[in-house]
């Protein structure tokens, strides 16, 4: 068997036969015959066996070949392609394995590389470190003196900046008092000069000499304050100089009040003795006998009073108003009595007591903390005066177990009522309508009420008519402040300030209740608005007096001025420029007193809102309750 080798020389005209064979046959043979997609040649028997025979053609160059050596040329074909078929998967191991050993070696390299990185880098760490380790060492020799260093210049900075700070300090606090004194200065000067200037306007010489010590004080109590001044200004002793300067500032307006005080008394008295001189003109000009005695036997003190003092009564009230004064005196006189038997029995006390009690702790509980709140009190006060059980606290009160219970406990709230003017509001004004809407639903409810809260208001201030009561014949001193308002105690007449604080709550209250609205589902005010018209217009028919009337006319404005406005508009308005064109400047002439300041203020301030007076504090909406 010859070799493929030997072959070679007769490939080419192998391949030559072959493209002709192929060619000629290209339309008999659908199949691959040759390479590795040759089809089997079993399949392909099959299907040449069942088409016809082909005509056979031998080439010429095939009989060339010989019989003898010739091999079958698909045998040779197929081992031809075994064998190339070997060599390229050869070639491809070889160069897969030339792949393999060189990613192989590749990877060595950046083995080597990383591992030569990675002690180039410790090597690095370590030189680092040591470096490290040489400075803190060098650091912590220096360490302990640095420190000491530092620590040293610290404190010494701390201790400059503490003594800087309390330099300051203590600059800051002498300017605080410095600014403190000065601000006591200033008051110290408004009041000296106001006390000075009321001593020299003082044109009675007897006044005058009665307050000769005053102006002495006075004038120590300047020079005691400038020579504080000039120590505080010296930073030497502020602190002492602020203390006594606050002292001095208090002296000298107890000492403006003492002043006050005085040059009023003295002009009441003055002003009564004109009065009583004209009386006794008056009842000397009388005929008959009889009138030399001011009081007989068949005629009482009070109409004896009455009639010796009708005449000049036109200058304290008018004639409508002194009837109802009298009418509303004589109606609680009246009903007093009928109780009399009660509230002086002795087995009585404790019912007394449970009443006082039961009235006492529900007049002080009302406030307008709520609706609910309020409608409470109202209704224990309100089921107590029509004889119903009212349960306060652990005890259970009925006013009709008495006969006159009824009319005691009546009394006696509407007493309450009037002190709580006295204690509660003139510390609190906004109280004053917690208690007014309270009183004007018990009003509706029982008009006697409302007559006996009347008499105890004109009792107390009888301003509230207006009134100027003027004294009687043979009148005390006390007797006759008392009728004016004031309280003694211990036979010491309170002090001015005392009791115009006293009245301006008193009033406060009175004219609350005017402006107020009672518990929804009553009808209206009993004692509303209107009266408030009549009582400005019966201020201003009369002449003002020192003190009370710019008092009076202060809190009045202030409390009902923005209604009155509201409700008479052009009319009140008209009556209010009466009031600031004429009447004013006719009590500004007789009085300069602090009062007629603050009213002065008032007036002001209602012309700087353009002709507007605020709403009171703490009045309630009709819908409250």
């Amino acid at each position: 068997m010859q070799s493929v080798h030997d072959l070679i020389p007769y490939l080419e005209d192998l391949k030559v036969s072959a493209f002709r064979k192929a060619e000629l046959i290209k339309n008999e043979v659908h199949d691959v015959t040759i390479g590795p997609n040759a089809s089997d040649p079993k399949s392909v028997r099959t299907r040449r066996s069942i088409s016809p025979p082909a005509k056979k053609i031998i080439p010429k160059k095939d009989l060339f070949l010989g019989t003898q050596n010739a091999l079958p040329i698909r045998q040779i074909v197929q081992e031809y392609e075994v064998e190339r078929q070997e060599q390229v998967r050869s070639a491809i191991e070889s160069h897969s394995k030339k792949f393999e050993l060189f990613a192989a070696q590749q990877n060595d390299i950046k083995k080597q590389q990383w591992l030569l990185q990675q002690q180039l880098y410790l090597e690095n760490m370590q030189r680092q470190k040591a470096e490290i380790m040489r400075a803190l060492e060098e650091y912590d020799k220096n360490k302990s003196e640095d420190h000491k260093k530092f620590v040293s210049r610290y404190q010494e900075l701390e201790e400059k900046r503490k003594i800087t700070a309390a330099v300051l300090e203590a600059k800051k606090k002498e300017k605080e008092l410095l600014n403190e004194c000065l601000n006591y200065q200033s008051h110290f000067h408004a009041i000296y000069h106001e006390i000075i200037m009321n001593i020299k306007e003082c044109g009675d010489d007897e006044i005058k000499a009665k307050l000769t010590p005053s102006w002495n004080q006075c004038k120590e109590l300047n020079d005691l304050m400038n020579a504080l001044i000039s120590k505080c200004k010296s930073s030497s002793g502020c602190k002492e100089a602020y203390i006594t300067a606050r002292g001095v500032l208090k002296r000298i307006t107890q000492l403006k009040n003492d002043v006050a005080e005085i040059i009023l008394r003295k002009k009441l008295m003055k002003h009564e003795s004109q009065i009583f001189e004209k009386q006794n003109a008056q009842l000397s000009s009388v005929k008959g006998d009889n009138v030399e005695k001011p009081v007989s036997n068949n005629i009482s003190s009070e109409q004896t009073q009455i009639s010796l003092v009708t005449s000049p009564l036109h200058n304290n009230v008018s004639k409508s108003n002194f009837k109802w004064y009298s009418d509303i005196i004589d109606f609680q006189e009246k009903y007093s009595e009928s109780f009399n038997e009660l509230a002086d029995h002795n087995k009585l006390k404790q019912f007394r007591f449970d009443c006082k009690k039961a009235i006492n702790l529900s007049v002080n509980a009302i406030s307008a903390v709520s609706s609910q709140h309020l409608h409470d009190k109202y209704v224990k006060l309100s089921n107590l005066i029509r004889g119903q059980n009212v349960v306060i606290g652990d005890f259970k009160i009925n006013a009709s177990q008495h006969p006159r219970g009824i009319q005691y406990c009546i009394d006696l709230l509407a007493k309450k009522f009037v002190l709580q003017g006295d204690l509660m509001v003139s510390s609190n004004p906004e109280a004053a309508f917690s208690f007014a809407t309270v009183i004007i639903s018990l009003w509706n409810e029982c008009p006697d009420f409302g007559k006996i809260l009347l008499a105890y208001f004109y009792k107390e201030c009888p301003y509230l008519v207006p009134f100027y009561i003027p004294r009687a014949v043979d009148q005390t001193d006390e007797d006759f402040y008392m009728s004016w308002g004031y309280k003694y105690v211990d036979g010491q007449i309170e002090k001015q300030d005392k009791f115009l604080k006293r009245m301006t709550g008193i009033m406060r209250l009175y004219f609350a209740i005017l402006i107020s609205f009672p518990v929804h589902g009553q009808k209206g005010n009993p004692h509303n608005i209107k009266v408030a018209w009549t009582w400005f217009v019966s201020v201003l028919k009369l002449k003002p007096r020192i003190d009370i009337t710019a008092t009076m006319l202060h809190i009045f404005l202030e409390t009902v001025g923005f209604e009155m406005q509201i409700t008479y508009k052009m009319q009140f308005f008209k009556l209010l420029r009466y009031f600031v064109e004429h009447y004013f400047p006719a009590l500004k002439a007789i009085d300069m007193g602090g009062p007629v300041t603050r009213l002065e203020c008032l007036i002001q301030t209602f012309k700087e809102n353009r002709n507007q007076f605020k709403p009171p504090n703490g009045i309630l909406p009709k819908s409250f309750w």
